[in-house]
């Protein structure tokens, strides 16, 4: 009888027809011959119809893969696949395109005319149509689409694959979805040839047996590969100060529009696909996929409308999470609401700390929304202290907030003689200088809680090891991605986002929160929070203050620099998803800091 290994060597998608589990089985000595068999195999396929490769292999001097270290020189960087001059996108020239794709498949497309093609969804399509191709395109971020070329048998075999999983998760327990079906939700586009989309045909076809037995959120909506590059190059303009400078035709602005049109109409729209879901499919097992941060708040919505919450043994064994000791998670209420001060008959303004903030003799509206922050997120009081020039202005102001006197950082650190001031932010409109750090300097020597924002970022950026040196106790940094490079330099992005944040975190002994559309947060010790809980309503001016002064509003109450950073962000961002419409400017966050809260500490 031939063995498993033996199958797997000779026809790997022969490990669909096993149970899952039976890999487990295999030693180290049987997996490293399998890697080595199936990378000889592949490499003996596609090096005679794959340009690049065998140039790439003539140039290593490599012409069979003796052991599995040969094949790491063969290995395509991820930029291989957005090498094309970005002028073929400009100028619509996908006949070029397609000639520079070819290069990088076994399939023949030379009979593809992509001359009168105008747009990326329609040379995908053409693709399609045309080919035994199934194109994959990136998100973009960069300013360039990737385009991955995959095969439709490629694509199916993914899906089978997946299925197989699903079957065998749970020993004698899980359902054959590829063989009896289940019912498919997905909260997202039903076309597009992005990773998302790409599959949703297959899966209509394999797993819900087809289109009646599925729900889409968008069911005739495409997410458009167009719209994807239009924003990446818009976001790469920007950074380079060139944000009006990109001609976009007709036809963009056209798709454009109808995009942003649906997600105005996203609010009411969930409401109806939750309807429908109940309806359609209550109290059936259902198939459900998205990205996780999209499953998440999916998730979330649907605990709201549960009648009530069965948990169920899913197979994991006694102490299998303790054992795995997770380091890194998605932010939520659940790791941090405990934490967060309840009301109190006993309490007192001074029991919920005290928050005092560096104020300069400009952009006085900084301190003035980061002290509003910090009141709405539970600080007993905010002292905003402000130069002698600027003191009416903020006298003026918000009759909540206290205000003293602070001409230079001697007289700010003369506050820190009084023990109840627990918690200090400096960075918002405090100005770029001596007075700066130094006030944050006295602040560090004196162990209090520090917010470090914006202009108190950019007051180390020459001399960072200053602060590094003197970074006691519990320390924020806030920086965006401008502020990250100047403070640290020597980091690159290397291993991504994550990575970047715990190397800064541990050189600088404070936890760090670095804003962006994934804001991270990591600590010294290198627990990492991801928080994508937002929307880009955020990206306006003054809405980092907010986020600064909530974060020091809470360091204030007693949470610790890493707790306080991610119920900030997450708190942040609730404020934004209940705005919910276009027109978001930072003070309207500040109103809805009270309902954020309420949702953090009650919803499950």
């Amino acid at each position: 009888m031939t063995s498993y290994l033996d199958r797997l060597i000779a026809d790997p998608t022969s490990f669909h027809d096993a149970p899952y589990a039976q890999a487990f089985t295999l030693s180290r000595e049987e997996i490293d011959r399998l890697h080595l068999e199936g990378a000889r195999k592949r490499f003996a396929e596609l090096r005679p119809g794959l340009s690049v490769l065998d140039k790439l292999a003539r140039e290593q001097g490599i012409e069979t893969i003796e052991t599995i270290d040969d094949l790491a020189p063969l290995l395509f960087p991820h930029t291989v696949y957005k090498s094309y001059p970005i002028s073929y996108l400009e100028r619509s020239r996908f006949d070029k395109l397609t000639k520079w794709l070819a290069g990088l498949t076994t399939s023949d497309i030379s009979h593809v005319d992509a001359s009168g093609i105008e747009t990326i969804d329609d040379w995908i399509d053409l693709l399609d149509a045309e080919t035994d191709l199934t194109i994959q395109h990136t998100s973009g971020t960069t300013g360039k689409l990737s385009f991955v070329p995959r095969s439709k048998k490629q694509w199916r075999e993914t899906i089978v694959h997946s299925g197989v999983i699903i079957r065998d998760w749970w020993p004698d327990r899980g359902r054959d979805i590829v063989k009896d079906g289940m019912p498919i939700i997905i909260p997202g586009y039903r076309y597009g040839a992005a990773a998302m989309q790409r599959g949703n045909g297959i899966q209509v076809d394999l797993y819900a047996k087809g289109e009646e037995n599925t729900l889409f959120l968008y069911p005739n909506a495409r997410f458009s590969a167009d719209i994807a590059s239009l924003g990446g190059r818009l976001r790469a303009a920007e950074a380079r100060g060139e944000a009006g400078m990109i001609d976009i035709p007709p036809v963009l602005l056209e798709r454009r529009e109808a995009l942003l049109e649906l997600e105005r109409r996203r609010p009411d729209d969930l409401k109806h696909f939750f309807s429908e879901a109940q309806r359609r499919f209550g109290g059936r097992d259902v198939y459900v996929t998205a990205m996780w941060a999209i499953l998440y708040d999916w998730a979330e919505e649907g605990l709201k409308r549960c009648g009530y919450l069965q948990v169920v043994d899913i197979g994991i064994p006694p102490g299998a999470i303790e054992a795995i000791a997770p380091r890194q998670w998605l932010n939520g209420p659940i790791l941090w609401r405990e934490l967060l001060k309840r009301s109190d008959l006993a309490d007192h303004k001074y029991a919920r700390g005290h928050l005092t903030i560096l104020a300069g003799p400009q952009a006085t509206g900084a301190a003035r929304l980061a002290a509003i922050a910090g009141r709405r997120a539970g600080a007993g009081l905010v002292t905003i202290a402000s130069p002698r020039l600027t003191l009416p202005a903020y006298q003026a102001a918000e009759p909540g907030n206290l205000v003293v006197e602070a001409n230079d950082a001697a007289s700010f650190a003369g506050l820190l003689d009084d023990p109840r001031r627990n918690a200090f932010l400096i960075g918002p409109g405090s100005g770029i200088g001596d007075r700066t750090r130094e006030a944050a300097l006295a602040v560090l020597a004196d162990r209090r809680g520090l917010v470090l924002d914006a202009d108190g970022i950019t007051s180390f950026s020459e001399e960072p090891r200053l602060l590094f040196e003197g970074t006691k106790g519990q320390v924020l940094l806030t920086p965006h991605e401008g502020e990250f490079r100047r403070l640290f330099p020597g980091i690159k992005g290397e291993g991504g986002k994550v990575a970047r944040v715990r190397q800064a975190a541990a050189l600088s002994g404070a936890t760090v929160l670095l804003k962006g559309p994934d804001t991270v947060i990591a600590a010294p010790d290198g627990r990492a929070v991801i928080n994508v809980h937002a929307t880009a309503g955020l990206a306006t001016a003054g809405a980092g203050d907010v986020l600064a002064g909530i974060a020091g509003g809470l360091m204030a109450q007693g949470l610790t620099a890493f707790a306080a950073a991610a119920a900030a962000a997450w708190l942040h961002g609730d404020c934004a998803c209940r705005f919910a419409r276009p027109g978001l400017i930072a003070e309207d966050l500040l109103n809805l800091i009270p309902e954020a809260m309420q949702s953090a500490l009650t919803v499950n």
